[in-house]
């Protein structure tokens, strides 16, 4: 494979680290490796970072907001974003670095979600918690400075799951629209035998086969949620009417399908899709600062996301006015 320099030194680096496969390791044991692996990227300072707790149908939901620096009082864009991690790992505190990335590049609020994880909480327990966290952004966008009616959704990986699932299950109401999703490499439920999984599982340094049936039998409830339209959403009928969508891809990435089939789906359907593959790149490149196409990738989808607020900005309204 003809994987760019940056992401042949990352995977040297990784055999030399060594330390055991994640399949092989506890949840707990997992989110402690990724807690240490997100603790060495670059922090940037943002506006403001506030913890919070909303109401869930479940339980409570922790949200993390950031402000941009210079933001007005009121009236500002937001994304809801969920964190990837294989429903299984993660956190707001893992996704922190990311998170002001997108502020600062986006000039917008970012609502970072901190849902129940698997295997604690199986599937749809995620669901429900992201649908709610963005209903609740929807109806108090107000009292957080935002812009109710410029509210995006987005993730990488299971969070692109999550972010793809929600926009498709408002997609009919009208107090919920979606401003646009931000979909980083998603899983969209294209099955594990796609040709990107068969042809790219056996050599993922990030999410080999065996580490993407860890995630998904610590998440499913029974095999039979494989086809479930809440994780399944490339298996949906109808499509049609869900918000513009920015689809980040990566060229040696099992889940590549993933993405390329579901934006094709939403192209047929007609929605306005961005898809974007980036040569060379490895699933998770989006979220590590060792690799500039990471960069590179976070600032096309800000753009967009910034040009498909502006077109519903309203007057008054925006960053700094």
């Amino acid at each position: 494979m003809n994987y760019d320099p940056q992401v042949t030194a990352l995977i040297e680096l990784l055999k030399q680290a060594g330390g055991p496969p994640v399949h092989t390791l506890s949840p707990e044991q997992a989110r402690q490796v990724m807690d240490g692996m997100n603790a060495v990227e670059q922090v940037e300072e943002v506006g403001s970072v506030e913890d919070r707790k909303i109401p869930g149908p479940e339980c409570e939901i922790p949200i993390r907001i950031y402000k941009p620096q210079n933001a007005a009082a009121s009236g500002v864009p937001v994304l809801v974003y969920y964190h990837g991690g294989g429903w299984v790992v993660g956190s707001v505190e893992s996704y922190d670095p990311v998170c002001r990335k997108i502020v600062n590049r986006a000039e917008c609020i970012v609502v970072s979600v901190d849902y129940r994880l698997a295997p604690e909480h199986k599937f749809p327990a995620a669901v429900i918690d992201c649908q709610a966290a963005f209903e609740w952004v929807k109806k108090n966008a107000g009292e957080i400075g935002g812009d109710p009616d410029r509210v995006a959704v987005g993730g990488d990986s299971a969070g692109g799951n999550l972010a793809a699932v929600v926009a498709a299950n408002v997609k009919d109401s009208e107090d919920l629209k979606v401003a646009h999703q931000l979909l980083v490499y998603p899983t969209t439920g294209t099955g594990g035998k796609s040709e990107s999984y068969q042809k790219y599982g056996s050599t993922c340094p990030i999410i080999p086969t065996e580490v993407i049936s860890y995630f998904w039998n610590h998440y499913w409830r029974d095999p039979s949620d494989e086809k479930h339209p809440d994780f399944s959403v490339y298996s949906r009928e109808d499509v049609s009417g869900v918000a513009p969508a920015t689809i980040i891809a990566a060229q040696y990435d099992p889940s590549l399908d993933d993405s390329k089939l579901y934006a094709q789906k939403l192209i047929a359907e007609g929605v306005d899709v961005d898809y974007r593959e980036y040569p060379g790149m490895i699933h998770g490149f989006f979220t590590i600062d060792a690799i500039d196409k990471g960069l590179e990738a976070i600032e096309d989808a800000c753009n967009n996301l910034k040009a498909q607020f502006e077109k519903l900005q309203p007057a008054e309204a925006g960053v700094g006015k």
